[in-house]
């Protein structure tokens, strides 16, 4: 009995072993598909999307755009488009297309200044392979970010405006001075080692930005060639107070106020600057009493847009002559058809009578019919009218403004050249109902559609 038994358990140790190994077989098995479509995951290519300053963008306005690319096993020929769609939700929309980069693509960060259409309107970035197919795609909605004002932005620690400021690192700046088209004023209060970025800021005071720099004792950190270039003092130098705090003196520039002082010493500095103003906060924030810093607060200017320049181009074509005969010539020329006519009439008594004088008239008047068919055998008409002003800045910081001014006679296709820096805007606020066309750009062109009769303004930002 003893044996049987023994036999018995053996048997049943037998079966639960292997149980057991069917169960880790049956779990290797279940887990395999999942393991290989996470490996598969992680070698796919992905897109992702940072807009705006901290997330906030206004409604037909430049934002900066971040597109980061990743997965790719190696470099790949395609196209990043960024998708917006034009007209609130509920009425007609358009799409409206940007073509990013092209080429040989590899992983990495792609940096961009878009107009911003339709917020309300979730915003798309697509990978496109060469065939024309989607291959990595990402959706960002910009809902919670809209703001119908410009807001302050803030960079580096201890500075605080309002509710409403977006708050960056020096590094996150962008190099495209329109890119702050949505911002009242930028508040620097840490080191930006990036001279580009630096010169990106004087071209945006330039264009009617408002600057504030805070410096103290972080001004040898901060202090730079390109940065000097920003400072209402000449010849900065460091000042310990009595209190403790240093801060940063030197002879005023040329237009630079002094507009706050602490016993006779300026701690609030602004001198303007093309068309905006730079603030110069001669201590740190931290070394500003609570009345002092909310004075600052009051003091500091918002920035103002690059005013349109829609009026000089309706003044210049105001001005330009087109060239025209006098009015004798056009007098003559009247009085010239007229007498022909009288003898053409007189001599026509005459025609049945003399078949040579008949057909002299006959060869005249074909002669000069056809003359003015073969004059206009393109049937050629002008379907598109273009007015192009620009501006140059020429200074410390230059910039370049472009207005496109466009009228098309008839429905009609255009293919607006612009460079590879920037992309056009429009110059008046469109309607955001009843929108009946597309748009498309790529490096070198942007493709729209005009209607009949219709005329259309464009702006264009680029650096000096």
């Amino acid at each position: 009995m003893g044996y049987s038994n023994d036999v018995i358990i053996l048997r049943g140790e037998v079966r639960v072993m292997r149980t057991r190994k069917l169960r880790i077989l049956y779990s290797i098995a279940a887990l395999a598909p999942i393991l290989l479509f996470s490996m598969l995951a992680l070698c796919s290519p992905e897109v992702s999307l940072t807009l705006g300053f901290d997330g906030q963008v206004m409604r037909h306005r430049f934002a900066p755009l971040l597109i980061n690319l990743s997965g790719l096993s190696e470099p790949m020929e395609g196209t990043l488009v960024v998708r917006q769609t034009k007209g609130v939700p509920g009425s007609t929309q358009a799409p409206i297309s940007h073509t990013i980069a092209e080429g040989v693509l590899s992983n990495g960060d792609y940096e961009v200044t878009l107009p911003i259409v339709e917020p309300l309107n979730p915003i798309t970035v697509e990978l496109v392979d060469s065939e024309g197919s989607i291959v990595a795609g990402y959706a960002y909605s910009a809902r919670l970010g809209i703001r119908e004002w410009p807001f302050p932005l803030v960079v580096g620690p201890s500075v605080h405006v309002d509710r409403t400021e977006a708050i960056v690192a020096a590094s996150e700046l962008p190099t495209d001075w329109w890119a702050y088209d949505a911002v009242d004023s930028v508040w620097l209060s840490e080191p930006v080692v990036s001279a580009p970025i630096l010169e990106t800021l004087g071209e945006w005071v330039v264009s009617g930005g408002s600057l504030v720099l805070f410096t103290g004792s972080e001004f040898p950190r901060m202090d730079s060639p390109v940065f000097r270039k920003l400072l209402p003092l000449s010849t900065p130098v460091l000042t310990a107070t009595p209190e403790g705090p240093y801060i940063l003196q030197g002879n005023l520039r040329s237009h630079s106020i002094p507009d706050l002082q602490r016993d006779g010493v300026p701690i609030l500095i602004t001198m303007p600057l093309g068309a905006g103003t730079i603030s110069l906060v001669t201590f740190r924030p931290e070394d500003l009493s609570e009345d002092e810093y909310a004075r600052v607060l009051e003091e500091v200017k918002s920035a103002t847009r690059m005013p349109s320049i829609e009026q000089l181009t309706l003044a210049t074509l105001r001005s330009t002559s087109v060239p025209r005969p006098p009015y004798w010539i056009t007098a003559a020329l009247i009085a010239l058809i007229l007498t022909g006519l009288l003898l053409f009439s007189e001599t026509s008594r005459h025609l049945r009578s003399n078949r040579t004088l008949a057909g002299l008239v006959i060869v005249i008047l074909s002669a000069t019919v056809s003359s003015g068919l073969y004059a206009n055998r393109h049937n050629a008409f002008i379907l598109l009218y273009q007015a192009n002003t620009s501006i140059r800045v020429l200074s410390t910081f230059g910039l370049d403004v472009d207005l496109w001014t466009l009228y098309a006679t008839q429905f009609t296709e255009v293919n607006l050249e612009h460079p590879r820096t920037s992309f056009p805007i429009p110059a008046q606020l469109p309607t955001t109902y009843g929108v009946d066309f597309s748009e498309s750009a790529d490096a070198q062109y942007s493709k729209f559609t005009l209607k009949r009769n219709e005329r259309r303004d464009l702006t264009l930002l680029e650096r000096g």
